[in-house]
C-alpha cells in the first residue's frame, strides 16, 4: 500500500451512474486467478488493501472517490530458450524433410515450441492501481506506461459495459509549460521545481534534459526562442506535492512533500485500517485539490 506516484488521466463525458454496490458486482464478476498452465497470461480485479486476500473487497471508497485495482500475471520465456529450442525443432524437420522449412510451418513449429515451454515457464505479476471520482468526472490511473494504462482501461471497459472517457485535452500542454518558463511567470501556488525535457517541435531527436538546473535564470532563452519547447516540466505545488507534468497531460514521480508527510504524521488511528483509511482519504482529496487547480491550466 502506496501513494499512487503517476496518474494518467481521462475525464468523463457523462455521469459516472455506478453506484459503490453496483461497482464492486461488476469487478467481483472478474476476479484475478491464477494464469492456467497453458495461458500466457491472467488478469482480474483485486483488493488494493489486501492484494493476496482474493475474498477481500475489490472496491474501495474513500472520500467521495472509488479505488480499485487490477492484477495481471504473465508468464516469462526467456527469448534465447525459444530460439534455441526452435533451433534444434527446424533443423530435425529439415532432415526429415530434406527441404527448407516454409515461414507458415516454421510459424508452426515456433507456436508448438513455445506451448510445450508454458507449463514450466516463470510468471511474474504486476498490479495497476486506479481512482475514480464521480463528483470531478476523473478517471486516474496509477501508471507511467500509456499503453499499460490504455490496456486497463480496455478491460475495465469490457468488464462495465462501457465507459465514456477521454484522454484529457493537453494539445496546448507543451506551448504553455514553455510560456511559464520564458515569461518566468508561473501559475499561483506552482512553482519550478528545477527540472525539465526540452524537444525540438521540427526535430525530436534533439533534446535537453535538465536537471538541478534554474529554469528562470534566462540562459534558456536561446532554445526557447529557437522552437524549443517543454515536453516535461518538475513543480511543486502548493509545498505539498512534487511531481512532473507532461506534455500529455499525465503526472509522474508524484512525491508527498513534508506538509503533507507531518499532517499524516499527526492523524492519531487506533488500528492498521483506521490508519489506511487516513493515508488514502488524504491521497484523494489532495489529488483532488491539486486537479481542480491543475487543469483549467491544460486549455
Amino acid at each position: 500500500m502506496s501513494f499512487f506516484k503517476h496518474l494518467q488521466l481521462y475525464t468523463f463525458e457523462k455521469e459516472f451512474d455506478f453506484s459503490a454496490s453496483t461497482f464492486e458486482k461488476a469487478l467481483d464478476k472478474v476476479p484475478f486467478l491464477p494464469c492456467p498452465a497453458l495461458m500466457p497470461m491472467s488478469q482480474g480485479f483485486h483488493s488494493i488493501i489486501s492484494p493476496s486476500d482474493p475474498d477481500a473487497p475489490k472496491l474501495y471508497p474513500i472520500g467521495g472517490a472509488y479505488l480499485f485495482g487490477l492484477k495481471l500475471e504473465e508468464k516469462i520465456i526467456p527469448s534465447n530458450v525459444t530460439a534455441q529450442l526452435l533451433a534444434q525443432k527446424i533443423d530435425a524437420f529439415e532432415k526429415e524433410e530434406a527441404r527448407k522449412i516454409s515461414a507458415k510451418e516454421k510459424m508452426r513449429l515456433k507456436e508448438d515450441v513455445i506451448s510445450s515451454l508454458m507449463p514450466r515457464a516463470f510468471t511474474q505479476q504486476k498490479h495497476i492501481e486506479a481512482y475514480i471520482n464521480p463528483k470531478q468526472k476523473i478517471l486516474a490511473i496509477n501508471t507511467s506506461s500509456l499503453q499499460k494504462a490504455e490496456d486497463f482501461l480496455s478491460f475495465l471497459r469490457k468488464t462495465l459495459g462501457s465507459l465514456p472517457v477521454k484522454r484529457v485535452n493537453a494539445d496546448k500542454l507543451a506551448a504553455t509549460m514553455t510560456r511559464w518558463v520564458k515569461s518566468k511567470k508561473f501559475p499561483a501556488h506552482f512553482v519550478s521545481d528545477s527540472q525539465g525535457l526540452l524537444v525540438d517541435s521540427r526535430e525530436v531527436f534533439h533534446r535537453i534534459r535538465l536537471t538541478q538546473h534554474e529554469l528562470l535564470s534566462g540562459d534558456l532563452d536561446n532554445f526557447l526562442n529557437a522552437g524549443m519547447e517543454f515536453q516535461a516540466l518538475a513543480l511543486q505545488w502548493r509545498a505539498q506535492l512534487g511531481f512532473t507534468l507532461k506534455a500529455d497531460g499525465s503526472l509522474a514521480q508524484i512525491k508527498f512533500l513534508e506538509v503533507l508527510k507531518d499532517t499524516l504524521d499527526e492523524i492519531h488511528t487506533e488500528n492498521a485500517a483506521a490508519a489506511v483509511d487516513a493515508m488514502y482519504y488524504l491521497m484523494v482529496e489532495t489529488f483532488s485539490a491539486l486537479l481542480d487547480e491543475l487543469l483549467p491550466l491544460y486549455a
